[in-house]
Protein backbone atom coordinates (compact mmCIF):
# COMPACT_ATOMS: atom_id res chain seq x y z
CA UNK A 1 0.00 0.00 0.00
CA UNK A 2 1.47 3.32 -1.08
CA UNK A 3 0.71 6.25 1.21
CA UNK A 4 0.21 9.53 -0.62
CA UNK A 5 2.80 12.18 0.28
CA UNK A 6 0.06 14.74 0.85
CA UNK A 7 -1.44 12.55 3.59
CA UNK A 8 1.94 12.39 5.30
CA UNK A 9 2.19 16.17 5.03
CA UNK A 10 -1.27 16.61 6.55
CA UNK A 11 -0.45 14.30 9.47
CA UNK A 12 2.92 15.94 10.14
CA UNK A 13 1.19 19.32 10.11
CA UNK A 14 -1.42 18.06 12.59
CA UNK A 15 1.11 16.46 14.96
CA UNK A 16 3.40 19.52 15.00
CA UNK A 17 0.45 21.90 15.46
CA UNK A 18 -0.97 19.70 18.24
CA UNK A 19 2.40 19.81 20.04
CA UNK A 20 2.56 23.58 19.47
CA UNK A 21 -0.85 24.08 21.07
CA UNK A 22 0.20 21.88 24.03
CA UNK A 23 3.31 24.04 24.46
CA UNK A 24 1.25 27.25 24.44
CA UNK A 25 -1.19 25.76 26.95
CA UNK A 26 1.72 24.89 29.25
CA UNK A 27 2.92 28.49 29.09
CA UNK A 28 -0.51 29.88 29.91
CA UNK A 29 -2.01 27.23 32.20
CA UNK A 30 0.95 25.44 33.78
CA UNK A 31 1.83 21.74 33.70
CA UNK A 32 -0.54 19.16 32.25
CA UNK A 33 -2.64 17.39 34.92
CA UNK A 34 -4.21 14.48 33.01
CA UNK A 35 -3.00 10.94 32.33
CA UNK A 36 -1.54 9.71 29.04
CA UNK A 37 -4.82 7.87 28.35
CA UNK A 38 -6.80 11.12 28.60
CA UNK A 39 -4.23 12.90 26.45
CA UNK A 40 -4.53 10.12 23.86
CA UNK A 41 -8.31 10.49 23.81
CA UNK A 42 -7.87 14.24 23.27
CA UNK A 43 -5.44 13.54 20.41
CA UNK A 44 -7.92 11.22 18.65
CA UNK A 45 -10.80 13.69 19.06
CA UNK A 46 -8.65 16.52 17.67
CA UNK A 47 -7.74 14.39 14.64
CA UNK A 48 -11.46 14.16 13.88
CA UNK A 49 -11.87 17.94 14.16
CA UNK A 50 -8.78 18.47 11.99
CA UNK A 51 -10.05 16.18 9.21
CA UNK A 52 -13.51 17.74 9.37
CA UNK A 53 -12.04 21.24 9.09
CA UNK A 54 -9.67 20.49 6.21
CA UNK A 55 -11.87 18.24 4.07
CA UNK A 56 -15.37 19.54 4.84
CA UNK A 57 -15.14 23.19 5.87
CA UNK A 58 -12.21 24.41 3.76
CA UNK A 59 -13.86 23.54 0.39
CA UNK A 60 -16.99 25.50 1.41
CA UNK A 61 -17.73 29.16 0.76
CA UNK A 62 -14.76 31.34 1.81
CA UNK A 63 -16.56 33.39 4.46
CA UNK A 64 -18.86 30.67 5.84
CA UNK A 65 -16.18 27.98 5.68
CA UNK A 66 -13.61 30.29 7.25
CA UNK A 67 -15.95 31.24 10.09
CA UNK A 68 -16.86 27.62 10.81
CA UNK A 69 -13.19 26.67 10.53
CA UNK A 70 -12.29 29.18 13.26
CA UNK A 71 -15.00 27.76 15.52
CA UNK A 72 -13.68 24.27 14.80
CA UNK A 73 -10.11 25.36 15.67
CA UNK A 74 -11.38 27.03 18.85
CA UNK A 75 -13.19 23.82 19.83
CA UNK A 76 -9.96 21.92 19.14
CA UNK A 77 -7.91 24.19 21.43
CA UNK A 78 -10.56 24.21 24.17
CA UNK A 79 -10.55 20.42 24.10
CA UNK A 80 -6.78 20.38 24.59
CA UNK A 81 -7.08 22.94 27.41
CA UNK A 82 -9.08 20.48 29.50
CA UNK A 83 -5.85 18.58 30.06
CA UNK A 84 -4.82 21.48 32.30
CA UNK A 85 -6.19 22.72 35.60
CA UNK A 86 -7.50 26.26 35.15
CA UNK A 87 -10.64 28.38 35.18
CA UNK A 88 -12.82 28.52 32.07
CA UNK A 89 -11.80 32.17 31.59
CA UNK A 90 -8.15 31.19 31.30
CA UNK A 91 -8.94 28.22 29.05
CA UNK A 92 -10.95 30.43 26.68
CA UNK A 93 -8.33 33.20 26.69
CA UNK A 94 -5.52 30.77 25.92
CA UNK A 95 -7.56 29.06 23.18
CA UNK A 96 -8.43 32.37 21.48
CA UNK A 97 -4.81 33.56 21.60
CA UNK A 98 -3.55 30.23 20.25
CA UNK A 99 -6.09 30.17 17.41
CA UNK A 100 -5.30 33.77 16.40
CA UNK A 101 -1.53 33.19 16.32
CA UNK A 102 -1.89 30.06 14.21
CA UNK A 103 -4.30 31.86 11.83
CA UNK A 104 -1.75 34.68 11.38
CA UNK A 105 1.03 32.23 10.56
CA UNK A 106 -0.94 29.93 8.28
CA UNK A 107 -2.72 32.73 6.40
CA UNK A 108 0.56 34.57 5.82
CA UNK A 109 2.28 31.42 4.51
CA UNK A 110 -0.74 30.59 2.35
CA UNK A 111 -0.57 34.07 0.76
CA UNK A 112 3.17 33.66 0.13
CA UNK A 113 2.53 30.27 -1.50
CA UNK A 114 0.04 31.87 -3.92
CA UNK A 115 2.32 34.84 -4.68
CA UNK A 116 5.42 32.72 -5.26
CA UNK A 117 4.00 29.65 -7.04
CA UNK A 118 0.52 30.75 -8.10
CA UNK A 119 -0.80 27.65 -6.36
CA UNK A 120 -3.06 27.40 -3.36
CA UNK A 121 -1.60 25.79 -0.30
CA UNK A 122 -3.74 22.65 -0.66
CA UNK A 123 -1.72 21.75 -3.76
CA UNK A 124 1.61 22.18 -1.95
CA UNK A 125 1.88 19.36 0.58
CA UNK A 126 5.34 20.32 1.78
CA UNK A 127 4.03 23.74 2.82
CA UNK A 128 1.83 21.98 5.41
CA UNK A 129 4.97 20.59 7.02
CA UNK A 130 6.47 24.07 7.01
CA UNK A 131 3.31 25.40 8.68
CA UNK A 132 3.58 22.79 11.42
CA UNK A 133 7.23 23.70 12.04
CA UNK A 134 6.42 27.43 12.15
CA UNK A 135 3.50 26.82 14.52
CA UNK A 136 5.81 24.93 16.88
CA UNK A 137 8.51 27.63 16.67
CA UNK A 138 5.84 30.22 17.49
CA UNK A 139 4.85 28.10 20.51
CA UNK A 140 8.46 28.04 21.71
CA UNK A 141 8.53 31.83 21.45
CA UNK A 142 5.19 32.07 23.27
CA UNK A 143 6.51 29.78 26.02
CA UNK A 144 9.02 32.48 26.99
CA UNK A 145 6.15 34.45 28.52
CA UNK A 146 6.18 32.29 31.65
CA UNK A 147 4.25 34.75 33.80
CA UNK A 148 1.07 34.15 31.80
CA UNK A 149 0.22 31.21 34.04
CA UNK A 150 0.15 33.66 36.97
CA UNK A 151 -1.98 36.21 35.13
CA UNK A 152 -5.03 37.46 37.02
CA UNK A 153 -7.89 39.29 35.32
CA UNK A 154 -9.16 41.57 38.06
CA UNK A 155 -12.33 42.66 36.24
CA UNK A 156 -14.56 41.42 33.42
CA UNK A 157 -13.87 44.62 31.47
CA UNK A 158 -10.14 43.96 31.51
CA UNK A 159 -10.71 40.36 30.47
CA UNK A 160 -12.95 41.31 27.53
CA UNK A 161 -10.53 44.07 26.50
CA UNK A 162 -7.63 41.65 26.50
CA UNK A 163 -9.49 39.09 24.37
CA UNK A 164 -10.98 41.65 21.97
CA UNK A 165 -7.54 42.28 20.41
CA UNK A 166 -6.96 38.79 18.94
CA UNK A 167 -10.67 38.40 18.06
CA UNK A 168 -10.74 41.69 16.11
CA UNK A 169 -7.39 40.82 14.55
CA UNK A 170 -8.79 37.59 13.11
CA UNK A 171 -11.83 39.51 11.83
CA UNK A 172 -9.56 42.00 10.08
CA UNK A 173 -7.61 39.14 8.48
CA UNK A 174 -10.77 38.17 6.61
CA UNK A 175 -11.44 41.80 5.66
CA UNK A 176 -7.90 42.21 4.31
CA UNK A 177 -8.13 39.01 2.26
CA UNK A 178 -11.36 40.22 0.67
CA UNK A 179 -10.58 43.92 0.17
CA UNK A 180 -6.80 44.10 -0.37
CA UNK A 181 -4.34 42.63 -2.81
CA UNK A 182 -2.39 39.59 -1.60
CA UNK A 183 0.76 41.67 -1.08
CA UNK A 184 -0.91 44.29 1.10
CA UNK A 185 -2.90 41.58 2.89
CA UNK A 186 0.39 39.88 3.83
CA UNK A 187 1.84 43.18 5.10
CA UNK A 188 -1.33 43.84 7.11
CA UNK A 189 -1.18 40.38 8.72
CA UNK A 190 2.41 41.03 9.79
CA UNK A 191 1.25 44.31 11.31
CA UNK A 192 -1.57 42.55 13.22
CA UNK A 193 0.88 39.91 14.41
CA UNK A 194 3.16 42.63 15.83
CA UNK A 195 0.22 44.30 17.60
CA UNK A 196 -0.75 41.01 19.24
CA UNK A 197 2.86 40.40 20.21
CA UNK A 198 2.98 43.78 21.95
CA UNK A 199 -0.28 43.03 23.78
CA UNK A 200 1.03 39.65 24.93
CA UNK A 201 4.30 41.21 26.03
CA UNK A 202 2.41 43.91 27.91
CA UNK A 203 0.19 41.36 29.66
CA UNK A 204 3.23 39.31 30.63
CA UNK A 205 4.92 42.45 32.01
CA UNK A 206 1.75 43.29 33.98
CA UNK A 207 1.72 39.80 35.45
CA UNK A 208 5.38 40.13 36.40
CA UNK A 209 4.82 43.49 38.11
CA UNK A 210 1.74 42.13 39.87
CA UNK A 211 3.73 39.19 41.23
CA UNK A 212 6.51 41.52 42.42
CA UNK A 213 3.99 43.78 44.16
CA UNK A 214 2.24 40.78 45.72
CA UNK A 215 5.54 39.35 46.94
CA UNK A 216 6.49 42.73 48.41
CA UNK A 217 3.20 42.83 50.32
CA UNK A 218 3.74 39.29 51.57
CA UNK A 219 7.27 40.18 52.68
CA UNK A 220 5.93 43.09 54.76
CA UNK A 221 3.29 40.85 56.32
CA UNK A 222 5.89 38.16 56.98
CA UNK A 223 8.18 40.67 58.70
CA UNK A 224 5.28 41.80 60.90
CA UNK A 225 4.63 38.16 61.76
CA UNK A 226 8.25 37.56 62.75
CA UNK A 227 8.30 40.76 64.79
CA UNK A 228 5.16 39.64 66.64
CA UNK A 229 6.63 36.18 67.12
CA UNK A 230 9.80 37.64 68.55
CA UNK A 231 7.82 39.85 70.94
CA UNK A 232 5.85 36.82 72.09
CA UNK A 233 9.04 34.80 72.63
CA UNK A 234 10.61 37.62 74.66
CA UNK A 235 7.52 37.89 76.84
CA UNK A 236 7.34 34.11 77.27
CA UNK A 237 11.01 33.71 78.18
CA UNK A 238 10.91 36.65 80.62
CA UNK A 239 7.76 35.30 82.23
CA UNK A 240 9.30 31.85 82.63
CA UNK A 241 12.47 33.34 84.14
CA UNK A 242 10.39 35.40 86.55
CA UNK A 243 8.19 32.47 87.55
CA UNK A 244 11.24 30.22 87.92
CA UNK A 245 12.97 32.74 90.20
CA UNK A 246 9.89 33.42 92.35
CA UNK A 247 8.93 29.75 92.50
CA UNK A 248 12.26 28.85 94.05
CA UNK A 249 11.70 31.48 96.75
CA UNK A 250 8.17 30.24 97.42
CA UNK A 251 9.29 26.62 97.63
CA UNK A 252 12.17 27.54 99.96
CA UNK A 253 9.74 29.40 102.22
CA UNK A 254 7.37 26.40 102.26
CA UNK A 255 10.29 24.15 103.15
CA UNK A 256 11.06 26.32 106.17
CA UNK A 257 7.44 26.03 107.33
CA UNK A 258 7.48 22.25 106.93
CA UNK A 259 10.13 21.46 109.55
CA UNK A 260 7.94 18.83 111.18
CA UNK A 261 7.08 17.05 107.92
CA UNK A 262 10.13 15.23 106.51
CA UNK A 263 8.21 13.82 103.53
CA UNK A 264 7.03 17.29 102.51
CA UNK A 265 10.56 18.66 102.85
CA UNK A 266 11.85 15.85 100.62
CA UNK A 267 9.17 16.57 98.03
CA UNK A 268 9.87 20.32 98.04
CA UNK A 269 13.60 19.67 97.70
CA UNK A 270 12.91 17.54 94.61
CA UNK A 271 10.86 20.36 93.08
CA UNK A 272 13.65 22.86 93.80
CA UNK A 273 16.12 20.46 92.20
CA UNK A 274 13.99 20.21 89.05
CA UNK A 275 13.86 24.01 88.80
CA UNK A 276 17.61 24.27 89.16
CA UNK A 277 18.10 21.68 86.44
CA UNK A 278 15.91 23.62 83.99
CA UNK A 279 18.73 25.69 82.56
CA UNK A 280 18.60 28.83 80.49
CA UNK A 281 20.43 27.94 77.27
CA UNK A 282 21.45 31.45 76.27
CA UNK A 283 22.03 34.47 78.50
CA UNK A 284 24.13 36.82 76.40
CA UNK A 285 22.11 39.93 77.18
CA UNK A 286 21.00 40.22 73.55
CA UNK A 287 17.25 39.84 73.90
CA UNK A 288 16.65 38.69 70.32
CA UNK A 289 19.22 35.87 70.35
CA UNK A 290 18.41 34.78 73.92
CA UNK A 291 14.68 34.73 73.27
CA UNK A 292 14.89 32.71 70.06
CA UNK A 293 17.37 30.17 71.43
CA UNK A 294 15.66 29.68 74.79
CA UNK A 295 12.22 29.48 73.19
CA UNK A 296 13.18 27.02 70.45
CA UNK A 297 15.34 24.80 72.67
CA UNK A 298 13.12 24.81 75.77
CA UNK A 299 12.22 21.11 75.51
CA UNK A 300 15.42 19.59 74.14
CA UNK A 301 16.17 17.66 77.37
CA UNK A 302 12.78 15.96 77.30
CA UNK A 303 13.36 15.08 73.64
CA UNK A 304 16.81 13.64 74.36
CA UNK A 305 18.69 16.15 72.20
CA UNK A 306 22.29 16.96 73.11
CA UNK A 307 22.94 20.70 72.82
CA UNK A 308 26.27 22.46 72.46
CA UNK A 309 26.23 26.27 72.31
CA UNK A 310 29.14 28.57 71.55
CA UNK A 311 27.68 32.08 71.41
CA UNK A 312 29.39 35.44 71.46
CA UNK A 313 27.15 38.40 70.68
CA UNK A 314 26.95 41.80 72.37
CA UNK A 315 23.74 43.33 73.69
CA UNK A 316 23.30 45.56 70.62
CA UNK A 317 24.23 44.71 67.03
CA UNK A 318 23.55 46.39 63.71
CA UNK A 319 21.11 43.74 62.46
CA UNK A 320 17.33 44.04 62.59
CA UNK A 321 15.57 41.93 65.20
CA UNK A 322 13.16 40.55 62.58
CA UNK A 323 16.08 39.22 60.51
CA UNK A 324 17.64 37.57 63.56
CA UNK A 325 14.33 35.84 64.27
CA UNK A 326 13.94 34.79 60.61
CA UNK A 327 17.46 33.39 60.24
CA UNK A 328 18.09 31.84 63.64
CA UNK A 329 14.48 30.73 64.16
CA UNK A 330 14.33 28.90 60.82
CA UNK A 331 17.77 27.36 61.31
CA UNK A 332 16.75 25.93 64.69
CA UNK A 333 13.36 24.80 63.35
CA UNK A 334 15.07 22.91 60.53
CA UNK A 335 17.60 21.37 62.92
CA UNK A 336 14.90 20.27 65.40
CA UNK A 337 12.86 18.74 62.59
CA UNK A 338 15.93 16.85 61.30
CA UNK A 339 17.06 15.42 64.64
CA UNK A 340 13.53 14.16 65.32
CA UNK A 341 14.09 11.58 62.57
CA UNK A 342 17.26 9.98 64.01
CA UNK A 343 18.31 8.15 67.18
CA UNK A 344 21.56 10.08 67.74
CA UNK A 345 20.18 13.57 68.36
CA UNK A 346 22.50 16.55 68.65
CA UNK A 347 22.51 20.22 67.71
CA UNK A 348 25.56 22.48 67.80
CA UNK A 349 25.13 26.24 67.54
CA UNK A 350 28.09 28.53 66.95
CA UNK A 351 27.38 32.28 66.80
CA UNK A 352 30.11 34.89 66.51
CA UNK A 353 29.68 38.64 66.15
CA UNK A 354 32.84 40.60 65.46
CA UNK A 355 33.45 44.06 64.03
CA UNK A 356 29.93 44.40 62.69
CA UNK A 357 29.84 40.98 61.06
CA UNK A 358 27.88 37.94 62.14
CA UNK A 359 28.41 34.22 61.64
CA UNK A 360 25.66 31.76 62.57
CA UNK A 361 26.56 28.10 62.18
CA UNK A 362 24.11 25.32 63.05
CA UNK A 363 25.25 21.71 62.89
CA UNK A 364 22.86 18.82 63.53
CA UNK A 365 22.46 15.11 63.03
CA UNK A 366 20.06 13.94 60.29
CA UNK A 367 19.13 10.78 58.39
CA UNK A 368 21.10 11.60 55.24
CA UNK A 369 18.04 12.10 53.02
CA UNK A 370 17.99 15.30 50.95
CA UNK A 371 15.73 16.51 48.14
CA UNK A 372 16.83 19.01 45.49
CA UNK A 373 14.89 21.03 42.95
CA UNK A 374 15.62 19.68 39.46
CA UNK A 375 15.55 23.14 37.87
CA UNK A 376 17.44 25.25 40.43
CA UNK A 377 19.47 22.58 42.20
CA UNK A 378 18.46 24.05 45.57
CA UNK A 379 17.42 21.92 48.52
CA UNK A 380 13.71 21.43 49.14
CA UNK A 381 11.92 20.55 52.33
CA UNK A 382 11.13 16.95 53.26
CA UNK A 383 8.41 18.11 55.65
CA UNK A 384 4.88 16.94 54.95
CA UNK A 385 3.27 20.04 56.42
CA UNK A 386 2.28 22.43 53.63
CA UNK A 387 2.99 25.41 55.91
CA UNK A 388 6.69 24.57 55.81
CA UNK A 389 9.19 24.72 53.00
CA UNK A 390 10.00 28.43 52.99
CA UNK A 391 12.68 28.34 55.72
CA UNK A 392 15.78 28.42 53.53
CA UNK A 393 14.13 30.84 51.12
CA UNK A 394 13.43 33.28 53.97
CA UNK A 395 16.94 32.83 55.37
CA UNK A 396 18.49 33.65 51.99
CA UNK A 397 16.22 36.64 51.55
CA UNK A 398 17.25 38.12 54.92
CA UNK A 399 20.92 37.34 54.27
CA UNK A 400 20.85 39.25 50.97
CA UNK A 401 19.95 42.44 52.86
CA UNK A 402 23.39 42.31 54.48
CA UNK A 403 25.28 41.09 51.39
CA UNK A 404 25.48 37.79 53.20
CA UNK A 405 25.94 34.20 52.12
CA UNK A 406 24.19 30.95 53.04
CA UNK A 407 26.27 27.78 52.72
CA UNK A 408 24.90 24.25 53.09
CA UNK A 409 27.01 21.13 53.50
CA UNK A 410 26.20 17.60 54.60
CA UNK A 411 27.34 14.00 54.68
CA UNK A 412 25.42 10.85 55.58
CA UNK A 413 24.92 11.85 59.22
CA UNK A 414 25.56 15.57 59.75
CA UNK A 415 23.97 18.64 58.15
CA UNK A 416 25.68 22.04 58.48
CA UNK A 417 24.21 25.45 57.66
CA UNK A 418 26.35 28.58 57.80
CA UNK A 419 24.96 32.08 57.46
CA UNK A 420 27.46 34.91 57.16
CA UNK A 421 26.27 38.53 57.30
CA UNK A 422 28.84 41.13 56.30
CA UNK A 423 29.19 44.49 58.03
CA UNK A 424 30.87 47.65 56.81
CA UNK A 425 33.72 47.92 59.29
CA UNK A 426 36.08 45.38 57.74
CA UNK A 427 36.44 43.78 54.35
CA UNK A 428 34.78 40.45 53.70
CA UNK A 429 38.14 38.77 53.09
CA UNK A 430 39.63 39.86 56.42
CA UNK A 431 36.52 38.86 58.33
CA UNK A 432 36.49 35.43 56.69
CA UNK A 433 40.08 34.89 57.84
CA UNK A 434 39.19 35.91 61.41
CA UNK A 435 36.17 33.59 61.43
CA UNK A 436 38.32 30.71 60.20
CA UNK A 437 40.64 31.09 63.22
CA UNK A 438 37.67 31.13 65.63
CA UNK A 439 36.02 28.10 63.98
Amino acid sequence: MIIDSSIISYMLHFVLTFLAIMKMMSAFLGQRKTSMFQLGATFIFCIGLYLFNNFVLVPMDFILGGFLGILCALANDLTISFNYQASFKKRLACSIITVSLIIFIETFIAILAVIISNQIIVNLGYVYVLLGVLNYLCALWFYRFKNFKKATFISKKLWFLFLSIPILSVFFVFIFLIQLSLFFAAISIIFLFIINFIILYYQDALSTNYQIKLQSTLDVQEKEYYFTQNKLMIETVEMVKSIRHDMKLHLATLRDFATDHPEMICYINSLIGELEKSEIHSDTGNVAFDSVINFKLKSVKEDGIAIHLDIFVPMLIGIETADIVIILGNLLDNALDAVARVADKFIKVHILYEKGNLLIKVENSFNGNVKTNKETGELETLKTNNDHGYGLKNIRQSARKYDGTVNLSYDNKVFVTEVLLYGKQVSQKNFKNELTTHS
